[in-house]
């Protein structure tokens, strides 16, 4: 007995699914270089068309088309095909002009009735699905269309076109008899060909054309033998291979003695139903009720459009035993003493012939995760006695069997309660950190103990305070195992408190507690700003501004930061920063004029910054003296013949200008103005007798202010 998983190709399950296999029939039109197009004679946009398929052989070359639709199937049953070839180039490009294969206007039409019973009695055919496919070749031909109908006519005619695309492919007699294939004797070897085959005139409305190009050398079946894999089952065998597009449906053989004999696996070729945009990943055939341990081999065959076969693979399966043993009918366990319990089982006598192994497993809970503590087992011994004194709250023993082929099965599981006061080992805290969130992680090596179930982490802010239980690492019922070496836990950061302090008690399948653990200490993070400080007063003068500050008071203050802005501006500059170790800050970088407000902000060791500070406004008062001009210096250019004066004033005031003073001798007199106040320099074009020649340059502001003249120099020359 075998089953195929493909669709195995019947009369009546065509003609109840044609419309959904006639899709398959014609392969895709990406095998050989072709085209197929339906052109509206007033637009050139193509509509539908002839798909074309063309391959050499020893007599010459054979040309294979389609409809792409029931219309145009129809058509070509009426009006016959132009089938024209031309030379082409290594690119499928026509080198010589189109000729008719027929002569003339002659067209490749469907067989007569006389033809077509010539054809199908010389060319009989032992295979009774090819005489199937014969008949509905000639009841399209030449029965009535009532004679493959239905209630709707767009279906019939639908399925009409699909028994056609059916007949053709399986059949070359019917692929003849229906029009839709020529055997070309005129090709020579080693030259390639292109075919045109068109339905209608090019200057019809309708006009369908298909074109394919034949290779220069006979076709040579690829080789696919690497393609494809095979999976053993139990009694049962699966082949699969890749969807090929030239192939329209599948062959199959067994062999059960080395190839000797072969033996069909069906009657009628196998296809794959594409339904709707699924498209499968590959083909696939099951065979099955098959002999454990027989080696079969298989052959796949591919159906080629051209009404023949090709070799897709030889594969060799070989199924086998993959059913576990029987369980045995009962598996119980007691405590016969501290520690000591006795596991027994027994099984159906017939069963015991499959048994290779028998093995004794224990675990915590029933819902898998066993562990073996027997050696292996007979298949006669009916009980084990387990000596390790390791054992949980509840125990599970479990038997699990085993046959020759490594099939196994695990019974029901029976369970023991014992009797514990003995309580676990200490677990030990190795290391806890605390993130900005509060988030805390403790390391922790727990008890070796097999029976330890969890711990109990207890907390508190200070060594005298009363440990608390955060945190238990087991459900109320004890059945959860836990041996985490990593315990979380989360806290309030937002407290005075500097410190957390962590202990753990560990806790065995009885609820028994062990002595609690050493404690672990960890400092919280600061997350708690400092308090403000308070600037409690201004006083200037004309050189400064002096703020007097109330330093934050918070213990962790490291810092804090002086910002001054211009009158009404938001606090975004700062300008120094302020220890706490004297009471006042003094501002000697403002300009003379200029309005500022001043605020302070305290910074502690964790990098916390504290609001604002309260704000005062301070305005430097102007006495109306300005700093002395310095450095300054007169050198004569004899190649300009002009005097080249230089000087420095610092670069904060900015409302003034800049006097030059000239004079021989001991007088000087006001000689130029430099207007703007970035200005460094001035050069003197006039300048005459250089012995006695003296200058000197002071500040004027805006104001009034000015400076005294500075020292009087004397030209240098080059």
């Amino acid at each position: 007995m075998h089953t195929i998983k493909l669709f195995l190709v019947s009369v009546s399950f065509l003609l109840a699914s044609l419309s959904v296999v006639s899709v398959l029939l014609f392969p895709s039109t990406d095998v050989i270089a072709q085209s197929d197009t339906r052109v509206n004679a007033n637009s050139n946009a193509p509509v539908d068309g002839v798909k074309v398929l063309t391959r050499r052989v020893d007599s010459g070359a054979i040309v294979r088309w389609a409809p792409t639709s029931s219309n145009g199937f129809q058509r070509g049953l009426n009006e016959g095909y132009l089938v024209e070839r031309a030379e082409a180039d290594n690119s499928g490009n026509p080198i010589t002009a189109f000729q008719n294969v027929r002569g003339g206007t002659t067209r490749v039409m469907p067989f007569d009735q006389d033809v077509f019973m010539y054809f199908a009695i010389n060319k009989q055919s032992d295979k009774e699905i090819v005489t199937s496919y014969r008949h509905f070749a000639y009841s399209i031909l030449f029965d009535s269309a009532d004679a493959i109908a239905t209630e709707d006519q767009e279906e019939s005619t639908s399925m009409r076109y699909g028994l056609a695309m059916l007949a053709a492919d399986r059949d070359t007699i019917s692929a003849m008899a229906l029009g839709l294939e020529f055997n070309d004797g005129e090709v020579q070897l080693g030259k390639r060909y292109v075919y045109r085959v068109s339905i209608g005139n090019p200057n019809d409305a309708n006009y369908m054309l298909g074109q394919g190009t034949v290779a220069s050398a006979i076709y040579q079946i690829p080789n696919r033998q690497a393609l494809g894999t095979v999976v053993d089952g139990d009694t049962k065998v699966t082949i699969k291979w890749p969807i090929f597009n030239e192939f329209s449906g599948y062959l199959a053989e067994r062999s059960s003695d080395n190839g000797a004999t072969w033996t069909s696996l069906s009657d009628a070729p196998m296809i794959t139903l594409i339904t709707g945009d699924t498209i499968p990943e590959g083909e696939f055939l099951a065979d099955t009720a098959l002999e454990n341990g027989v080696v079969y081999l298989y052959r796949i065959y591919g159906l080629t459009a051209f009404a023949d076969q090709e070799m897709i693979g030889e594969y060799v399966g070989r199924p086998h035993d993959m059913t576990a043993p029987d369980l045995p009918l009962y598996v119980e366990a007691d405590e016969i003493s501290p520690g000591v319990v006795n596991i027994r089982w027994q099984f159906d006598p017939e069963s015991i012939a499959d048994i290779a192994a028998i093995y004794v497993a224990k675990s915590a809970t029933n819902e898998g995760g066993y562990t073996r503590i027997s050696q292996k087992l007979l298949a006669t011994d009916t009980s084990y006695t387990d000596n390790s004194g390791e054992y949980f709250q509840t125990t599970f023993y479990a038997i699990q069997v085993e046959d020759a082929l490594g099939n196994i099965s695990e019974s029901f599981p029976a369970f023991l309660v014992v009797a514990d006061s003995t309580p676990t080992s200490k677990p030990e805290l190795i290391k806890g950190t605390i993130d900005t969130n509060g988030v805390v992680i403790i390391l922790f090596k727990p008890p070796s103990e097999i029976d330890y179930m969890g711990y109990r982490l207890l907390m508190a802010n200070d060594t005298t305070h009363e440990f608390s239980v955060v945190l238990e690492s087991f459900t109320n019922d004890s059945v959860n195992f836990s041996r985490d070496s990593i315990a979380r836990d989360s806290i309030e950061l937002n407290t005075l408190t500097s410190h957390v302090y962590y202990k753990m008690v560990a806790l065995d399948y009885h609820h028994n507690e062990s002595e609690l653990s050493n404690m672990i200490q960890m400092r919280r993070p600061d997350i708690v700003p400092p308090e403000t400080p308070v600037i409690s007063g201004s006083r200037v003068t004309d050189s400064t501004v002096v703020l007097d500050i109330i330093s934050s008071t918070s213990p962790d203050l490291a810092y804090q930061i002086i910002y001054r802005v211009p009158a009404d501006s938001a606090f975004t500059d700062s300008i120094g920063v302020h220890t706490g170790e004297t009471l006042s800050f003094v501002d000697a970088t403002t300009a003379l004029g200029g309005e500022y407000d001043y605020a302070v902000v305290a910074v502690d060791s964790a990098g916390n910054r504290s609001q604002f500070s309260n704000s005062v406004r301070a305005k430097r008062y102007d006495n109306g003296v300005r700093p002395i001009v310095t450095n300054v210096s007169a050198v004569y250019s004899a190649a300009n013949k002009n005097v080249e004066l230089k000087w420095d004033y610092p670069n904060n005031f900015n409302d003034v200008q800049f006097l030059v003073y000239k004079g021989e001798g001991v007088s000087l007199k006001s000689y130029a103005v430099v207007a703007s106040a970035t200005d460094r320099t001035f050069t003197d074009a006039t300048a005459e007798s250089l012995d006695s020649l003296r200058y000197s340059v002071k500040v004027v502001a805006a104001s009034g202010a000015e400076s005294a003249l500075s020292p009087p120099v004397q030209v240098s020359q080059r």
